[in-house]
C-alpha cells in the first residue's frame, strides 16, 4: 500500500512533466533505489532515522512507530518500480487516440490524465502489484532480521532451520491463500480500470 502511495503520484507527476529537472531526478533516484537491496535499505534507514535523528527505535516491534522503517524500507525500492512502470506506460498512452480524442473535446490537462491515461496506464501495474504479492511474503526476511521483526518469514525461516514440517506446511498454506486473494483482488480491480474487462 506504501509503495503504492509512493510510486503512482511519481509515475503520474513525472510522465505529465516529461524532460523536467523533477522527471529527471525522480528517474535517477528511482534507478538507484531500485538497484539497492531492501535490506540495504533498512539500513540506511536505521543508520539516519534509528541512529543520527533518533526519530524511530531502531528494532523490535509493539508499537507504529516500529512499524514505520521497515515500512519504508521494502516500500520505497517498490515505489520506484511502479513509479517507473507508470510513468513507462502513460507515455505510451499520450499519443494514443482517445487521449487526444479527449483534449479536443477541452478537456484540462489533469482530467486526461487522471480520467483516461492513469486508468489505462495502471492496468500492467496491478498486475506486477498482485505478482510482488509473493515476493512481500517470501523475500522480506532479510528486512525483518535488519529490524528484529517477528514476521511470517522470519518464522518460516526458523521453521525450516528446525525441521518443523507442520510449521512449514502452515506457512506455506498462509502464503498460498494471500497470493491466491492478492489475484482475485487484482482481477477485480480490473474490472474497474477497465469497463470491457467483465466478471464472469
Amino acid at each position: 500500500l506504501v509503495s503504492c502511495l509512493i510510486g503512482i503520484p511519481l509515475g503520474v507527476i513525472t510522465a505529465l512533466r516529461q524532460g523536467s529537472l523533477l522527471d529527471r531526478a525522480t528517474m535517477v533516484t528511482g534507478l538507484v533505489a531500485i538497484s539497492l537491496p531492501t535490506f540495504f535499505v533498512g539500513l540506511l534507514l536505521l543508520y539516519f532515522f534509528a541512529y543520527q535523528v533518533k526519530w524511530f527505535p531502531a528494532g523490535g516491534h509493539g508499537t507504529l512507530r516500529h512499524l514505520v522503517l521497515p515500512t519504508l524500507a521494502v516500500a520505497i525500492p517498490w515505489g520506484a518500480w511502479y513509479a517507473i512502470f507508470l510513468r513507462s506506460n502513460m507515455l505510451d498512452a499520450i499519443s494514443a487516440d482517445y487521449v487526444r480524442t479527449a483534449y479536443a473535446k477541452g478537456l484540462s490537462r489533469q482530467t486526461v490524465a487522471v480520467r483516461h491515461m492513469l486508468r489505462n496506464a495502471l492496468l500492467p501495474v496491478v498486475t506486477i502489484m498482485g505478482i510482488d504479492m509473493a515476493g512481500l511474503l517470501t523475500g522480506i526476511v532479510l528486512v525483518e532480521n535488519v529490524f528484529s521483526w517477528p514476521g511470517i518469514g522470519m518464522q518460516t525461516l526458523q521453521a525450516a532451520q528446525h525441521l518443523d514440517v507442520p510449521l512449514i506446511m502452515g506457512s506455506v498454506l498462509f502464503g498460498a491463500v494471500l497470493i491466491g486473494l492478492a489475484n482475485l483482488f487484482v482481477d477485480i480491480i480490473y474490472t474497474w480500470l477497465d469497463p470491457r474487462v467483465q466478471l464472469e
